[in-house]
């Protein structure tokens, strides 16, 4: 076993700098601002169907994720895929009275998809066609969500469980969020407007 003394360790040396406000280990800060809009490639998940129930009601939808560039701090363009986004096609009877489009069809439309008979065999045939081709912008917002509360803090709430994003004194959205519990999190970047498809 080595002799301490001999390894020539100081007791004063600086051996780092803790970063207080760094995000948990595991977690990735976003790398697109929220509120900007891009446009993306579209690219369906490994396991793109969704199929669940709520209400006793079957709810259908996709799981996909969407790559697009950004410039980073020092100027150069990268590359980001946003992972795990989902879009359901699901309505509240307020939004059949209103006929408001639901996430999924929202997202059709963005992609440009028309079917002549919206049957889920030829939405999952149409969607298989774009996957990897197809692109559509869309505006990103973040979201982080708390088991321990069952709410979510989003930049552009959706329903009853959604708290606003909280903002800072300079007007820009706050890197992290705390929950009733106590609980600090990040937020992971999620589509939350589907912008129409431009024709030149």
């Amino acid at each position: 076993m080595p002799d301490l003394s001999e390894l020539n360790l100081q007791s004063d040396e600086i051996l780092g700098e803790i970063n207080w406000d760094a995000p948990e280990r595991g977690t990735f800060s976003p790398k697109l601002e929220p509120g900007s809009t891009h446009l993306f490639t579209f690219e369906l998940e490994d396991e793109p169907w969704l199929e669940r129930e709520y209400d006793h009601k079957p709810i259908k939808g996709i799981h996909f994720k969407a790559t697009t560039t950004y410039t980073d701090a020092s100027g150069e363009e990268k590359e980001t895929t946003l992972r795990f986004q989902q879009a359901e096609f699901f309505k509240t009877q307020k939004m059949v009275e209103k006929r408001v489009n639901s996430d999924a069809e929202e997202l059709m439309r963005s992609l440009n998809l028309k079917l002549d008979r919206m049957t889920w065999d030829n939405i999952k045939q149409a969607f298989k066609e774009a996957d990897g081709r197809a692109k559509f912008t869309a505006t990103v917002g973040l979201r982080a969500y708390s088991k321990d509360d069952k709410i979510s803090y989003r930049t552009h709430p959706r329903g009853k469980n959604d708290l606003p994003w909280p903002k800072g004194a300079d007007g820009k959205y706050a890197q992290t969020v705390t929950f009733p519990s106590g609980e600090v999190a990040t937020g992971r970047e999620e589509l939350a407007i589907y912008r129409l498809p431009r024709h030149s």
